[in-house]
């Protein structure tokens, strides 16, 4: 019986542990997909894409960049459907091979990418050069935004995981460019 006790008496941190395991999983890997993911993600269908470029910034080393293109694609054989967005694609070029990267970034996710620059702008500005820092965003197509400072060490950097990760990093003296460039997305995707 004492035996017992003991499970039962240790069950619940045990339970709440695995609990809160579930939900942070549930956080870092959601399900969801982007719009432009679902709708490319079709089967059976005739779907056609046309694309615009909106805007590219090329890293510190000059063998990376990163291009931003707009999306619209519409289902022709099941009712019209639509969907538009971003593509964002981050290139990186070593000497031996070229790795590229992509997410698709839904209309509705942009603005919140385009605070999150403007808060890492005024990181930027009152970095202390003593304490490292760090801050990131990631959309649900998992395109991650960020920078980092530690000493004089400092930069902004993009991230794409498909089909496997490439980050690319960029001068924080770039921040403007890269805010004009999230801006010039949100402009274009409000025309249609």
């Amino acid at each position: 019986m004492r035996f017992r006790r003991v499970i039962v008496k240790n069950s619940l941190p045990l339970f709440l542990l695995i609990a809160c395991c579930s939900s942070l999983l549930a956080e870092t890997n959601p399900a969801a997909s982007t719009k432009l993911e679902e709708m490319l993600g079709k089967k059976n269908c005739l779907i056609i894409n046309t694309s615009k470029k909106i805007g590219r910034i090329d890293a510190l080393s000059g063998r990376a960049r990163a291009r931003f293109e707009k999306i619209d694609t519409k289902d022709l054989s099941a009712g019209g459907e639509t969907a538009n967005g971003i593509k964002v694609t981050v290139i990186l070029t070593e000497p031996e091979k070229t790795a590229e990267s992509y997410a698709f970034l839904d209309s509705e996710e942009l603005p919140g990418i385009l605070d999150s620059l403007k808060i890492i702008a005024g990181l930027i500005k009152q970095q202390n050069k003593k304490d490292y820092i760090n801050a990131a965003y990631r959309t649900k197509g998992n395109f991650r935004i960020g920078f980092y400072a530690e000493g004089n060490d400092s930069k902004i950097f993009f991230s794409c995981e498909k089909p496997s990760l490439t980050i690319v990093e960029f001068q924080t003296k770039r921040i403007d460019e890269i805010i004009n460039i999230i801006s010039a997305s949100i402009n274009e995707l409000k025309k249609g």
